[in-house]
């Protein structure tokens, strides 16, 4: 994981725990001044941003949807530039849009056995993309 890639997962996340923060403290707040529209609005937006905070596999996943995109992007820019290579980006590009659609239609129980190949898979990709200086 690039160091740029790292810092805006931890800035995201920072900016989540900031929001659950802030929403907590409003509705103890209105529950104590009695405003319980404020305190059930703000509770609910606690709830919700609480949620997204905790949820690590949903976060996975939002993280390797964003990657892929990332890697199609830079591997039709690629292709673009460099005719002779423009085979071989579009079969990566194949390669990595085929596994992730068939990760999609495994069964919930199933996916978390093939997590970190998926991973493996299109940071492999990535990787590639760098070492060739692209």
């Amino acid at each position: 994981m690039t160091s740029r890639r790292r810092s805006q997962e931890l800035s995201g996340y920072l900016i989540r725990f900031v929001l659950f923060g802030t929403l907590a403290v409003l509705c103890a707040l209105a529950v104590t001044d009695g405003a319980f529209f404020l305190a059930a609005l703000s509770g609910v937006g606690a709830v919700f941003t609480g949620r997204r905070l905790l949820d690590r596999e949903g976060n996975r996943r939002r993280e390797l949807s964003r990657w892929a995109r990332e890697n199609a992007r830079e591997l039709s820019r690629v292709a673009r530039e460099d005719r002779i290579a423009a085979p071989q980006m579009k079969r990566l590009e194949g390669f990595q849009a085929g596994l992730l659609e068939s990760w999609e239609l495994l069964p919930e129980e199933y996916r978390p056995l093939l997590d970190e190949d998926t991973f493996t898979s299109v940071g492999g990709v990535d990787a590639g993309l760098r070492s060739v200086g692209m």
